[in-house]
């Protein structure tokens, strides 16, 4: 998980309000770790994370031991299963999306193709590239340079290259007013 969502009653809870500043803090970053781990709030090595905070092993108000298990207490664990839940639907609607021949969004860069570097029934990037190249509507556009601007747009910009984003893109270029096929041997025109 991203981040914590730490509930009003459990920083009222006397468990919270009278322990040490030492005790919330460590509490505060065994929180921390175990959003990042999402363990449910349960430590399986509690004692050598403590070693790294610089804390006792012993047991306090905000972490207790289960045998040899640290767990640690107002861990939001309905709000992990939820994550979790959410992923495994996206997972799920994911792979239908790319199953699906009917579907327009195939990721360039996708570590879930087979050995050949397609999916199933479906065509490589290259070929993709090379149908949009003789498609009359995209004649007017020199489809090796619109991709790798937009390939450089989405390194600036933190996104990811689809073949959704990049049909997109050539989709809002507008065609010449003056254009005919005959102007360009090629097929496509260089801005």
């Amino acid at each position: 998980m991203k981040e914590v969502t730490l509930q009003v009653a459990d920083l009222m809870d006397p468990r919270f309000l009278y322990s040490s500043d030492k005790v919330r803090s460590i509490w505060l970053l065994l929180l921390a770790y175990c959003a990042q781990k999402e363990n449910g709030g349960r430590i399986e090595k509690g004692v050598e994370v403590l070693r790294l905070y610089n804390a006792s092993p012993e047991a306090t108000a905000l972490y207790t031991w289960d045998d040899t298990t640290l767990v640690v207490w107002g861990y939001p664990s309905k709000q992990e299963e939820i994550l979790q839940a959410k992923r495994a639907g996206g997972r799920q609607s994911g792979v239908s999306r790319v199953n699906n021949p009917k579907s327009v969004r195939r990721v360039f860069k996708d570590s879930s193709k087979s050995v050949n570097g397609t999916h199933k029934g479906e065509q490589t990037d290259a070929e993709w590239m090379a149908e949009l190249k003789t498609r009359e509507a995209y004649s007017h556009i020199a489809i090796d340079h619109e991709y790798q601007k937009c390939a450089d747009w989405c390194r600036l910009n933190g996104k990811q290259m689809s073949r959704r984003r990049f049909f997109n893109w050539i989709s809002r270029i507008p065609r010449p007013m003056n254009y005919s096929r005959d102007d360009d041997l090629n097929g496509a025109l260089m801005r």
